[in-house]
């Protein structure tokens, strides 16, 4: 019993613990490959991509839904004269 368990870890040795010599050659193989991969990707992805947009492009304002827009703002109009009230009020407390 004990030839035939000793046989058996024999063979499920050769099958399980690597030959290390032949893993380290194959690794330049591997970083190869490896980087023609990346390069193969990046290059899909590069032909793949919609042109560039370049220059200004036309923003077409659009207003959100459920939103009504008033008119005009009046608030360029009401900060210079909060202002004037705000220093004329300071200086004559003072």
């Amino acid at each position: 019993m004990f030839e035939l368990w000793n046989g058996l870890l024999n063979i499920l040795s050769q099958l399980v613990i690597p030959d290390w010599g032949a893993l380290i050659s194959l690794l330049p193989i591997a970083v190869i490959a490896l980087a023609v991969l990346t390069f193969a990707i990046l290059f899909r992805r590069l032909l793949s991509a919609p042109k560039a947009r370049r220059g200004f492009q036309p923003i077409e304002p659009a207003t959100p839904e459920g939103i009504h827009m008033p008119g005009p703002s009046f608030a360029p109009s009401s900060r210079p004269s909060a202002r004037s009230c705000c220093s004329w009020a300071s200086c004559s407390a003072a």
